[in-house]
């Protein structure tokens, strides 16, 4: 569920109040709190696109000291984008 906005005179939401700034080296959990400010319009971005790819990876190490990394899941914002 969405919280109640507050609106302009003219019928437009006001602007954020807070702005966030990404660079190129941001990740992981920094994306996904950018991403949940930005859907529920507590946050405006600005910068970079991100390094990080919103997976969440496993790794196995193998019997020949060798390692498998399986994506075994994706991080989604509170609006179901990645």
């Amino acid at each position: 569920t969405q919280r109640p906005r507050r609106v302009s005179p003219r019928g437009a939401a006001p602007p954020p109040r807070v702005q966030l700034w990404l660079d190129g080296g941001t990740a992981s959990a920094s994306e996904i709190f950018a991403g949940a400010l930005r859907d529920n319009c507590a946050a405006a971005l600005a910068g970079r696109p991100s390094f990080g790819k919103g997976k969440i990876q496993a790794v196995f190490g193998l019997a020949d000291d060798s390692g498998l990394i399986v994506t075994v899941a994706n991080y989604l914002t509170p609006a179901g984008t990645a």
